[in-house]
């Protein structure tokens, strides 16, 4: 697949978003080059409860700390010249700086055609204040619960701590946060797909049978490509080795 979009877009260089499940991307492609885009938890933690993927920020930091503990396990398989961190605040604050060194990491020159993607795609131009916008959409709660669940892989991954101190947790906390958590995606699923399909997917889940969760799963499926973003853009951009 990867292979064929490089051939029709006539790329110098090809590349996938993994989230997660890093390692086996290296049995798939043991010699790629590997980019690690690398963004403060509170924030990530806010972006995830704004879209409604989880229903707490102990919750919504749980895919970070699950790709950063992955990643430091890869990183120590992979030589130091196939692999490149970039601090995501950096990225969306000095752009021209940043994607000039990726560009050099990458073997290839570096052309402000590459931000051209605004016209054709939905996705906006890289914005400074999504660095630190954890300041003003958290509460101090909500910043003290995210720090006591990542504890010092925070300062291990470069970002200061509040200065809050963080919550101590037992497991009658844990058990609430659980329910609260679930309670929360399934509203944020009625808000993203409607009240009468997150039903009917809870409904098949628990006592359906195979051909109907099949045919919920294609509903929900077809609802949620309508609400992706057009992240495969048409533009050529031209660069060089």
């Amino acid at each position: 697949f990867l292979l064929s979009r490089q051939r029709q877009k006539q790329a110098l260089v090809v590349g996938a978003t993994v989230h997660y499940g890093f390692s086996r991307a290296l049995h798939l492609w043991p010699e790629a080059k590997l980019l690690h885009l690398v963004r403060d938890p509170r924030d990530v933690a806010a972006a995830r409860l704004a879209m409604g993927l989880a229903g707490n920020p102990w919750h919504a930091v749980e895919h970070w700390i699950r790709a950063e503990d992955e990643w430091a396990g890869v990183e120590a398989e992979v030589p130091a010249g196939r692999r490149l961190t970039v601090d995501f605040a950096e990225l969306v604050r000095d752009h021209h700086s940043t994607l000039t060194a990726i560009c050099r990491f990458l073997g290839v020159d570096y052309t402000g055609q590459m931000l051209n993607y605004v016209h054709d795609t939905d996705y906006q131009e890289p914005n400074p204040n999504l660095a630190g916008d954890w300041r003003d959409t958290l509460s101090v709660r909500d910043v003290r619960l995210i720090e006591a669940r990542v504890g010092d892989r925070l300062s291990r991954a470069g970002f200061a701590p509040s200065g809050h101190r963080p919550l101590e947790i037992n497991d009658r906390h844990l058990s609430w946060l659980r329910w609260h958590d679930r309670a929360g995606r399934i509203a944020g699923r009625v808000q993203r797909f409607g009240l009468r399909l997150t039903v009917a997917d809870l409904a098949v889940r628990a006592v359906g049978t195979e051909p109907l969760r099949r045919t919920v799963r294609e509903r929900f499926d077809r609802a949620e490509m309508e609400l992706r973003k057009k992240s495969w853009s048409n533009a050529k951009y031209r660069t060089s080795r």
